[in-house]
Parts: structure tokens; sequence; C-alpha cells
């Protein structure tokens, strides 16, 4: 098939093109506020709801645009009218997710405790996917722990990153603990879990371990 038709925020014929708002703001030396500003003035209402921010920063994690994203971020800071809100948060943590910048997620969710944003599943799965990806399985671990403190249940994704974490760090026993504590709470397991409980016994050589998962 074709290209996919450029997404389009804003009612009717108005608004804007979202690729050719990333696409300016992904120019070299471009003026990433006045570019904001410029598609803010095309589209007020898309920007009044928080979506197009949401979309534009996301997008700029699918181009791997890191350094787009923050300078957006900050022109969120001195915009008019503009308020940060969790679906911002969780796009701009979804990004380090992609660049494998933990350190960058942490700071995100500091942030949100400053600002009392409130944080959801999602936020906690992206901020655990980035810890996992960064190869940093102890803070996976601790943010699973405290989203369970704050009373939000995790999902197989949570769950997931975690387990692909410990694999990564070559810890299968403690994979297996959160595979347990996922079938305790009644977290259906999916092929992802499976897939990285069996490589987290295999590279740690666990072959006992690895036999009871593959005859879960």
């Amino acid at each position: 098939g074709g290209a996919a038709p450029p997404v389009r925020l804003g009612r009717g014929g108005g608004g804007f093109s979202l690729d050719a708002v990333v696409d300016r703001l992904c120019r070299p030396r471009a003026d990433v506020a006045d570019e904001m500003d410029r598609a803010r003035r095309a589209s007020p209402e898309s920007f009044a709801s928080g979506k197009a921010i949401t979309a534009i920063i996301s997008q700029c994690g699918r181009r791997r645009q890191m350094r787009i994203a923050l300078e957006v971020w900050r022109w969120m800071d001195t915009a008019p009218g503009v308020t940060k809100n969790v679906f911002h948060y969780n796009a701009l943590i979804n990004v380090c997710e992609k660049m494998k910048d933990w350190q960058q997620a942490l700071d995100l969710l500091r942030q949100m405790d400053r600002e009392g944003v409130v944080k959801n599943e999602i936020t906690y799965s992206s901020a655990i996917s980035a810890c996992e990806k960064g190869g940093n399985w102890r803070i996976a671990l601790e943010l699973l722990t405290q989203m369970k403190e704050r009373k939000i249940r995790p999902t197989a994704i949570a769950y997931n990153a975690a387990i692909s974490a410990c694999e990564k760090g070559l810890n299968p026993k403690m994979a297996l603990e959160i595979f347990d504590e996922m079938k305790r709470e009644g977290v259906r397991p999916t092929v992802v879990t499976f897939s990285a409980l069996i490589s987290a016994c295999e590279k740690g050589q666990q072959w006992k371990l690895a036999l009871q998962v593959k005859a879960y």
C-alpha cells in the first residue's frame, strides 16, 4: 500500500499536519519555540486539550529525536496556558524508553512528584522499560514495588519489562520471583513473558529452571 496519510490535528479542514510540524522542528537550526507557537496558532483547540503536544512529543520519540522532545518540554514551561499533564509525561518517558535513557525517565518521575501530577500504569510501565533497556534491573524492580505501594496494579507489560530487566542483569532467580508474583496477582503471562524467562534461565545457566518454565 501507499504511505500512511498525514495525521491532522484540529477539526475539519483546519489544524495542521503533525508530520509537517515535526519535520519543521527537526530541521537543522530550527527555532523550536517559534515553530511550536506557530503550530499552536494553527490549531488552538488541539493545543488547549493537550493532545497536540502529546502527539508531537510521541512523534519525536518515533524519530529518535530526544533533543527536540526536550526542547518542546522546555517550551511548555514558558508557553502561557500550557499545563503538563500525565499524558505529556508519559509521552516523554516513552521517548526516554526508546533512547534507553533511564536516568532522564527517573528525573521525570521525580518532577511528577514535585508538580503533583499523578502517575498511572503507563507511566510506570514506560519507566520500567526505560530501565530494562538501559540495563538497570535494580531500579526497574524498585519501580515495580513503588507501583504496587501506590495501589497501581501492574499489567503484563510492566511485569514483562521487569522480567526482561532481570534477564539482562543475569538474575534468573529474581525473574522467576516476579513471574510467581505475576501468577499470584492473576496477571496472564504472554509470549514475551515466557521468552524473557527462558532466556534469563539460559543466560544464568539455570537449565532446570528453564525446563520448569517451558513446562508451565
